[in-house]
């Protein structure tokens, strides 16, 4: 099912929380009705229902794909409206009981429930037009929190065509404002909410986006993580998704806007089917008074993910970096994909209290909320967020788009990969401590892309995990100049990169020993005629993120990053230095064949044998030397 059908199956009866026109608020029923007592009517009965509950989504111009404001709209719905209210799939909320209270949690009765499906057994009457009372009104195409400071605007029409992978696309807009300014709210209006999965709102005061916008001969750049790498955001004004709800920030608090900056407008679409076209505009309402406190993010995500076909509940957790400042957590959401079933995310504070934040035991990726607290906890420094998920990976998954199923890894193609994160918007004290915030933010994502960034290879050219996009399958050959071990693998090296690249996998060899130079690599190459990049490790990072300690090892990688596979090419040499004359097991051709065809490798680690490195040596010695 594409994910426009879906999304406008789930919207039906949308329970959302965004304004209404402030013109007439939606009348909410009056006590608690008794179906049996009288005749069930829309007019006198229903109306009110579908008004207090679902008319703020369901009316023209707004999220759903029909209105639900007059007896035509729900009469020939009845049955439908019946069916999702009383399995609670609409209103849509999927926050577990135990968790906040948040602000905005639908509160259709059980009575109300009963009465819809009342009114559909005595066949839907209208009743008394003398019953029904004034329907909401709404303003169609407006601003729902008045008008703007501040217009931003696409620079043009952008056409995602009607089939082929997500895309993903920045937009760099200058932003006209001749002052450092302080912004409460933003409103955005998609241009086309059918293609839009989700929009984020960057800021770029360095000029960084402005070198990329057009790179590729049309407005934009196309980015598969935000603004994307080499970028440094200099400011966040939050982000959108088919959910999000528009409101103002409270009093006091606000998100830095400083002049001379270009908003980054990034979105990720989805094709529906069909050709379309997008023009979105992003609404901008600076603050009136004074601001002292300011709006962050914090969370914890991880790319480890791999999910074997046919696993139905398949764990995986991950844990934030402490939090360098006290906090008061505002809202909380949560992100997986399709395959994605439960998820759990709580604080544990410094005392080793905890603080239950969110939890979903339906996981609905069409539905992603934001959920706001209604009481903000208070999350001292040092507190981490920790995240338990499960995910369904089974033919039995009715949301599996993938039939039959098929290995799952960390991705953003919502369809055939996915993702696990936990995102918390906090409120920071201070300047000072919005900017330790931002500081620990920069520190911890150049930590995880430090690994790859910072390898030249032997010609002086650098290389990043970008160059992996589009690969099958990426394999790391960790080797030695000096290690007899790993020289007496090259030949085998070698035959499985002939092998393997023209299936797609790309094939890289890394001498993990700073002290190796660039002359000494590229004589090692030539000399045993490996013809594949030889990239250099200046720094420790890439092997101290791997745990690398031993040359000769292969890991294989997806193409974002994610450990496939590690240890021996082969069984060729024993763990005690044993050499057999043809070895019996080749772990990595067999690994990279499943992966090829779309399965988890059948082992997914092995010991390797070879030669330590440095610094492993300097550890075994002073660990032999404490024993003497």
């Amino acid at each position: 099912m594409s994910r426009k059908m879906l999304a406008l199956a789930l919207v039906l009866l949308a329970g959302c929380t965004a304004q209404a026109s402030k013109q007439e608020p939606a009348p909410k029923p009056a006590g608690k009705q008794d179906p049996a007592a009288e005749p069930v009517t829309f007019n006198k009965h229903v109306a009110p229902i579908l008004w207090s509950n679902c008319s703020s989504c369901h009316h023209a111009g707004a999220v759903a794909p029909f209105p639900l404001l007059s007896y035509k709209d729900a009469q020939k719905r009845a049955a439908f409206l019946r069916d999702v209210t009383a399995t609670k799939r609409m209103p849509p909320w999927r926050a577990d009981p135990g968790y906040g209270p948040f602000n905005g949690a639908p509160h259709i009765t059980d009575d109300e429930i009963k009465t819809i499906a009342r009114w559909v057994e005595c066949g839907a009457p209208e009743g008394d037009p003398k019953d029904l009372g004034r329907a909401p009104t709404y303003q169609e195409g407006g601003w729902k929190l008045g008008p703007p400071d501040l217009v931003l605007t696409m620079p043009c029409d952008f056409t995602i065509p009607a089939g082929g992978p997500d895309i993903f696309r920045c937009f760099v807009i200058p932003i006209p404002v001749t002052e450092d300014k302080i912004v409460n709210a933003v409103e955005f209006h998609p241009g086309n909410a059918k293609v839009i999965f989700h929009a984020g709102f960057v800021l770029d005061n360095k000029g960084q986006a402005r070198k990329k916008d057009g790179e590729d001969g049309r407005p934009g750049y196309t980015s598969p993580d935000g603004p994307g790498p080499g970028i440094e955001p200099t400011g966040n004004l939050g982000g959108w998704g088919l959910t999000t709800k528009t409101r103002f920030l409270p009093d006091g608090v606000g998100m830095p806007l400083a002049k001379g900056s270009d908003l980054v407008l990034w979105f990720h679409y989805h094709p529906t089917g069909k050709e379309e076209t997008d023009h979105s505009e992003l609404g901008i309402f600076f603050a009136k008074k004074p601001v002292t406190k300011f709006v962050a993010n914090l969370g914890a995500r991880t790319k480890e993910i791999i999910i074997p076909p046919g696993e139905n509940r398949h764990r995986v957790t991950c844990e934030s970096a402490p939090f360098p400042v006290d906090v008061t957590a505002m809202e909380v959401s949560a992100h997986m994909h399709f395959v994605g079933r439960e998820i759990s995310a709580k604080a544990v504070l410094p005392d080793g209290k905890t603080v239950p934040l969110l939890g979903i035991k339906d996981w609905d990726f069409n539905w992603s909320e934001l959920y706001e607290f209604q009481q903000p906890p208070r999350l001292p420094k040092g507190t981490v967020i920790q995240v338990e998920a499960f995910f369904d990976n089974s033919d039995g998954n009715p949301r599996n788009p993938n039939k039959p199923a098929r290995l799952v890894t960390y991705g953003r193609n919502i369809t055939t990969e996915e993702m696990l994160g936990c995102g918390v918007r906090v409120i920071a004290d201070s300047a000072d401590d919005l900017k330790a915030i931002e500081d620990a933010t920069k520190k911890e994502t150049q930590k995880q892309k430090e690994a790859f960034s910072a390898l030249t290879d032997i010609e002086g050219k650098k290389h990043t995990i970008l160059e992996w996009k589009g690969k099958s399958a990426v394999v790391l050959f960790f080797i030695g100049t000096e290690c007899p071990v790993s020289n007496s693998y090259a030949p085998e090296y070698v035959r499985l990169s002939k092998a393997f690249a023209a299936k797609g996998v790309a094939f890289f060899g890394i001498h993990p020993d700073p002290e190796v130079t660039a002359e000494q690599a590229a004589k090692h190459a030539k000399d045993y005629g490996i013809d594949f990049p030889i990239l250099l490790a200046p720094t420790q990072a890439v092997t101290t993120q791997k745990g690398i300690t031993i040359v000769p090892e292969a890991v294989v990688l997806s193409a974002e990053g994610t450990i496939l596979y590690r240890g021996r090419v082969d069984d060729r040499y024993s763990l005690d230095g044993k050499r057999r004359e043809e070895p019996s097991v080749h772990e990595l051709e067999v690994a990279l064949q499943a992966v090829l065809d779309g399965k988890l490798p059948p082992v997914l680690e092995t010991k390797p044998f070879g030669c330590p490195l440095p610094e492993a040596r300097k550890q075994e010695d002073e660990t032999s030397r404490k024993g003497s």
